[in-house]
């Protein structure tokens, strides 16, 4: 039966673990986009990823992700990179 079964549903994740889930979703999100905006900021004046790399202290494969990213999607602001970088990093 229907009921029983949603009668018997645990949910995985609490309230407090929840809140304590999104918030560190929404710090790794933060960070990721002030990532994407000093790239984008820095591949505008004609930096090499390696340069980029090397002045935010990044490897430099995820400033190429970043920056490929970026090229591939020229008009796009940050929100909508860091949708393609999670869609990327879920393949």
């Amino acid at each position: 039966m229907l009921y029983e079964t949603e009668m018997n549903y645990e949910p995985k994740i609490t309230g407090e673990e929840g809140n304590k889930e999104g918030l560190k979703t929404g710090r790794t999100e933060g960070e990721l986009l002030k990532l994407i905006k000093m790239v984008a900021k820095k591949a505008l004046k004609g930096k090499s990823i390696s340069v980029i790399a090397s002045e935010l202290e990044e490897t430099e494969d995820s400033v190429k992700l970043i920056y490929d990213t970026l090229a591939a999607n020229p008009g796009a602001v940050p929100e909508e990179i860091l949708i393609r970088l999670q869609q990327h990093k879920a393949c």
